[in-house]
């Protein structure tokens, strides 16, 4: 704001929200990933039938180049299957098997479904830094850590998503979709309850409740 003789002039930037830095998020269970006050009002875990709508929308055998962020800080090298077109910025965050070892860190991205197949197995999907697919039919241990990305119930367009602990996401819409541009970080449901963060690998491979985690344990991979 400037002062001109007895009146003042206001100028506002338009700079935009500013976005928390995430490398890969936290990796989550599927017992918090599918808890009803895991995402903020208006926004869900998708489930396996949504990302499907995506895949349709980029078709199927680009999804994967199409999604995937490019360069070699957040992959393998040489990761030639991406071009990240539609900015949805999906990064090779591995996973945490139920055993609780970790695995394959900047080589695949495992991102949860909400879609529950039996007592202890739900969907999830993944990239592979050797293709460019998203590959889809695939049931994996509710037990095990994956990456959680979240979709708008409907189709406008916002800038930015905050969660309770106050990390600013980015968002993307593709198609009819909007989603959040970058893998979940919150460590409490959206009543503000904490998620348990467990570390040890036994406890982990116990969990029939939600929890998660950094990947190794390492908050520098968050």
């Amino acid at each position: 704001m400037i002062q001109k003789g007895n009146s003042f002039i206001s100028f506002l930037a338009d700079v935009g929200p500013v976005f928390t830095a995430i490398k890969y998020g936290y990796l989550y269970n599927w017992y918090a990933a599918s808890d009803p006050l895991f995402a903020p009002a208006g926004w869900r875990v998708p489930s396996a039938a949504d990302w499907d709508v995506l895949c349709d929308t980029l078709l199927w055998t680009e999804t994967g180049t199409k999604t995937k962020e490019t360069g070699i800080i957040y992959w393998n090298d040489p990761n030639s299957f991406a071009s990240n077109s539609t900015n949805l910025n999906i990064r090779g965050n591995g996973t945490r098997y139920n055993s609780g070892e970790f695995y394959f860190l900047n080589e695949y991205s495992y991102i949860w479904t909400s879609t529950s197949i039996n007592t202890t197995q739900a969907r999830h999907r993944w990239w592979s830094v050797y293709d460019n697919s998203i590959h889809t039919a695939s049931t994996y241990d509710k037990k095990s850590g994956d990456g959680v990305r979240l979709l708008k119930d409907d189709s406008t367009l916002v800038s930015s998503l905050t969660d309770v602990d106050g990390n600013v996401y980015p968002t993307t819409k593709i198609g009819t979709q909007v989603w959040t541009a970058m893998n979940w970080k919150c460590t409490k449901l959206n009543n503000s309850t904490s998620i348990s963060n467990v570390t040890d690998n036994t406890s982990w491979a116990a969990l029939t409740t939600g929890a998660y985690c950094a990947y190794n344990n390492d908050e520098n991979n968050v």
